[in-house]
């Protein structure tokens, strides 16, 4: 019993002294284990405030945040969770910043309290740290980027500090989020475990930047994050294409047989003439006729 209740002690009293760190060490941690994360994009930097907006994908998605970048941050949270009896010691400690809903009174009674939010953010910010918010103010149950809420831009409109937009890409189906066919939360399974996430920064914009403006950058986010995801899958397919035996028969259709020479020989001449014209244009449409040339096109693109 001795042995299971020291290290426990140890790292209460660890936590006591040093919160956030020890909170920070444990949630990387716990991440690690969960997520089978890639960074791309642009980095954090390593000091000045900043306003960090991203998508809300999940209930987990601060340890996603505490992933991307070993600075010191600053979430957003509901005032009735941050003024718990239970939990508030902890939260207080740990750079969380209430809020009270639209239209209901904070733990001080003040409806709407949005003004004193707001400035503490800013101060927040101004002083040189981080804050994060969600500007869906929710967490989406069907995969998609939610309309932006324009509060974003109250505590953006008073920060001498940019905004930085992230993206989580790849998150559906992990621990919290939501199954879009029930509606209800994924039921918690092994096999739901280190699915592969992409984060991507974008470059920090500036805080003139709107609301639909950042909700665009963070789509364009998504859509390069969606590339990249399914590049490395044709690279994969390529790879296995050019290794196969130059007898080997790798496609048929009604009519004949492809051996892996002629396809390669195909696929090379192809990439070559696509090229040509890429260099000639910005924009080349290809018209996919059959599946034999959408299997070209994926190995020239890759």
């Amino acid at each position: 019993m001795l042995y299971i209740l020291t290290p426990i002690i140890a790292y209460l009293i660890v936590f006591v002294i040093f919160p956030y760190k020890t909170l920070q060490i444990t949630l990387r941690a716990v991440g690690k284990l969960i997520f089978n994360k890639k960074r791309i994009g642009y980095s954090i930097p390593k000091s000045g405030g900043a306003l960090l907006i991203a998508n809300h994908i999940s209930h987990l998605d601060f340890i996603l945040v505490t992933l991307a970048t070993k600075r010191k941050v600053y979430f957003v949270m509901y005032d009735k969770i941050y003024y718990h009896k239970a939990v508030h010691w902890i939260l207080r400690r740990l750079n969380m910043i209430p809020i009270a809903p639209s239209r209901t009174k904070d733990q001080n009674g003040l409806k709407n309290n949005l003004k004193k939010f707001n400035e503490k953010c800013q101060e927040i910010i101004n002083r040189g740290d981080i804050v994060v918010i969600y500007p869906e103010g929710t967490v989406s149950r069907n995969g998609h980027l939610l309309e932006f809420k324009r509060g974003m831009e109250h505590i953006a409109t008073s920060i001498d500090a940019p905004i930085i937009p992230m993206h989580v890409y790849g998150a559906t189906g992990s621990p919290f989020t939501f199954s879009i066919e029930k509606n209800t939360f994924f039921k918690f399974k092994i096999k739901n475990l280190k699915k592969k996430i992409i984060i991507n920064v974008g470059k920090p914009l500036p805080n003139s930047t709107s609301a639909f403006q950042a909700r665009q950058k963070v789509l364009e986010l998504a859509a390069e994050s969606a590339f990249y995801a399914h590049s490395n899958k044709y690279e994969n397919f390529t790879n296995t294409i050019f290794k196969q035996k130059n007898n080997a028969t790798l496609f048929y259709n009604n009519t004949n047989s492809v051996k892996a020479k002629e396809l390669k020989i195909s696929t090379i001449e192809f990439s070559a003439q696509l090229k040509r014209q890429l260099n000639n244009s910005s924009t080349v449409i290809i018209s996919i006729s059959d599946e034999l040339l959408l299997i070209k096109v994926l190995l020239a693109l890759s």
